[in-house]
């Protein structure tokens, strides 16, 4: 009656076969169309000229579409064929002319691609719309606000940058400029970004977005990030804990170490990020953040450095110390005695930093000596399959829902990357679960859900129905069931 359930392919942009590359090779031919119309059709030729702050910067020609002229002044932006008498202009076509001076697509070839898409037919109709046009290019300030977020939205940063600069936006703009730069691994740019992101507001106090955007200047670059937050601090404990946190980092990438030292110390004696202190400090100082830590589990204080300490050794290549410290830490904490770390969380760090290194044995120790609950089996389950060890992962997945179908009211999801690379495995459980789950409606209702995604849908519609028997006043089940019975996915 059903179908069954297939995976949902996200839908990419693809390629056409043929279809050439518009705005330097940067972005489909159809995003050519629109860009090269606008241009055109709007009269930008003044926005787009590059200005001194740009020419500097770039160092050469910016062109949309052929080679760049020798004779061209520096920073234009290129509408123009070698071989043509003139600039592109503004035909009744919407552009079309431009697209074709630009070589990346010809006349016949344009219309052939917008003869067989009907939206992009109409988009270029849209765009040949003297009304539209006008109401995009009412200024310099509102044109030059479209054009960046085409680029934005095409994903070229580089030359949303070039045009922050010509324009200097809002803050706001250089932030995101920065942001996208900063994933497209262009560190130096996107620190000048963060940079006059902050200038741009023309103020500074520490709390969202500034914040972040001057941590985000302290990583890119240390020594200009440093300059600003010492230029903002007060030097005293007023000060937030992050700001002190990131001078300490800056001044220890750039050969301020004693300084940082002390600080970081400091934090550590005023009882404040302690965690992240020693983090900072093993980054420059790892003998001294490993003798701070085994003070502090000493004195007592601070029972979450047990985990903190055993990734460190681990990270050392200190594989038993780190044992040994978790299983103190384990130890202290079954005792009852104060100091004692919360065995859960000790659980979870150890299984971070060193679980990819020891047996299962050892993690099913860890499990026992921390009350194991389906959580903590389940969180080891995540942790082999994020690992790419989806057979590992299984026995934690499984040992979690049979205690939950035995002692709770529902069953926690399953990954969908495991349920994809184990459908079988997880089918057989389902079919264990039902025997388990007696009037427990929401374990019913979980057990249909995973029917559904392992593509059994006649035994999710037995499941839902089941979990409505038990329980009728829950919408959830008729909502799901009803939506099945039209032939849709439950959810």
């Amino acid at each position: 009656m059903f179908a069954r359930p297939t995976a949902r392919r996200t839908a990419w942009p693809v390629r056409r076969p043929g279809a050439r590359r518009g705005l330097a090779g940067a972005v489909p031919v159809e995003v050519a169309v629109v860009a090269l119309a606008l241009l055109a059709g709007a009269g930008l030729g003044y926005l787009l000229a590059a200005g001194p702050e740009a020419e500097a910067a770039k160092g050469g020609i910016v062109t949309i579409g052929g080679d760049a002229d020798d004779d061209a002044t520096p920073g234009t932006v290129d509408l123009v064929d070698d071989d043509a008498s003139g600039p592109a202009t503004d035909t009744d076509d919407g552009g079309r002319r431009a697209v074709a001076d630009s070589r990346d697509v010809s006349d016949d070839e344009l219309a052939a691609l917008v003869g067989g898409d009907p939206l992009l037919a109409e988009l270029r109709a849209l765009l040949g719309d003297e009304a539209l046009i006008a109401s995009i290019a009412t200024d310099e300030e509102s044109t030059a606000a479209f054009l960046m977020h085409l680029y934005l939205g095409l994903g070229d940063a580089e030359r949303a940058f070039h045009l922050c600069l010509r324009t200097n936006p809002v803050a706001g703009t250089w932030a995101q400029v920065a942001a996208m730069l900063h994933s497209q691994g262009q560190r130096g740019d996107a620190a000048e970004a963060y940079a006059r992101a902050l200038e741009r507001a023309g103020r500074f106090a520490w709390q969202e977005p500034l914040s972040d955007w001057a941590l985000q200047l302290s990583e890119l670059d240390p020594e200009r990030g440093l300059a600003f937050l010492e230029e903002h601090a007060t030097g005293s404990a007023a000060d937030p804990d992050t700001m002190r946190l990131a001078v300490a980092r800056s001044m220890a990438e750039t050969g301020r170490e004693d300084e940082a030292r002390d600080a970081l110390l400091e934090m550590i004696a005023l009882d404040r990020s302690v965690s992240a202190s020693l983090d900072a400090l093993a980054a420059f100082d790892p003998d001294l953040a490993e003798s701070e830590m085994r003070r502090l589990i000493g004195e007592g204080q601070h029972p979450q450095l047990f985990g903190q300490l055993a990734a460190f050794l681990a990270d050392a290549g200190r594989l038993d110390e780190a044992l040994a410290t978790v299983q103190e830490g384990f130890e202290l904490a079954s005792s009852g005695e104060p100091g004692g770390p919360d065995a859960g969380s000790l659980f979870y760090q150890a299984l971070q930093s060193v679980g990819s290194q020891v047996d299962d044995a050892t993690i099913g120790a860890w499990l026992d000596a921390a009350d194991g609950g389906s959580g903590l089996k389940h969180t080891a389950g995540r942790h082999f399959l994020e690992a790419g060890d989806v057979d590992r992962a299984a026995p934690y997945f499984g040992a979690a829902w049979l205690q939950q179908a035995e002692h709770a009211g529902s069953l926690t999801g399953l990954p969908q990357a495991f349920v994809d690379a184990k459908p079988e495995l997880v089918g057989a459980w389902l079919d264990e679960m039902s025997a388990l789950a007696g009037n427990k409606d929401e374990v019913w209702g979980d057990i249909a859900d995973h029917y559904w995604k392992v593509g059994d849908a006649e035994a999710a519609q037995a499941a839902y129905a089941k979990a409505n028997e038990i329980d009728p006043n829950d919408s959830e089940w008729t909502g799901k069931l009803d939506k099945m019975a039209s032939g849709n996915a439950p959810f």
